[in-house]
């Protein structure tokens, strides 16, 4: 029996359209020869970027050098605060319903920076991140990130949650394979698409 309710936040709980983003990095005057990188170089800056885990500023400095030489700071930073994505209000919504029946938590892989920017949305929408969720877990808070094993650890040991009772939903396979090493009850979504997953239908 589901009891508990564990949510990835960017492409799960809000919709994030990754190639948007990387047309706009790559509008920055990005060179020719500079692109063929994005799928290693540029793509692991973004992860990092995201996650936290390193220094934002050193971050934005890497993928600042990969940009036309009269690209600015503020011209990437608006870029990568596409990241944050879209909040559909429906979805938030169901999700404040769904807190009578479950706890309903947020695992996410997340800056700070991006984080306060998605408090903001929660906020503009009328409601509270504390009316949403139970607690929310966040790589850069937390100093590790999915699908490293301990992120899960972690939050499985502070809330005292069953994984066995708690239904996780990620829209990488990767996470979802390590959740349910943990003994989540781990699906995958579709990226952008929470309400075409059956498990999420059935909630």
């Amino acid at each position: 029996m589901i009891k508990n309710i564990i949510l990835d936040y960017g492409g799960v709980v809000v919709n994030v359209y990754n190639e948007m983003i990387k047309q706009a990095f790559m509008d920055l005057r990005v060179p020719i020869w500079k692109q063929l990188w994005y799928h290693r170089r540029i793509k692991r800056l973004m992860d990092e970027y995201i996650n936290g885990i390193r220094p934002t500023d050193e971050v934005m400095q890497e993928m600042l050098a990969l940009c036309g030489k009269r690209v600015s700071m503020a011209q990437l930073q608006g870029v990568v605060n596409m990241l944050a994505g879209e909040l559909p209000k429906e979805r938030l919504l169901k999700i404040r319903k769904l807190r009578k029946k479950y706890k309903v938590f947020v695992l996410s892989n997340i800056n700070e920076t991006l984080w306060r920017t998605c408090v903001r949305q929660i906020e503009e929408l009328g409601m509270h991140v504390e009316d949403c969720f139970d607690d929310v877990f966040l790589s850069y808070a937390m100093h590790v990130a999915k699908p490293d094993a301990d992120i899960y650890r972690q939050m499985i040991l502070s809330t005292g949650i069953q994984p066995e009772e708690t239904l996780y939903l990620d829209d990488r396979v990767e996470n979802v394979e390590a959740g349910r090493k943990m003994g989540l009850i781990a699906e995958l979504v579709v990226s952008n698409q929470l309400e075409q997953n059956k498990a999420w239908k059935q909630l």
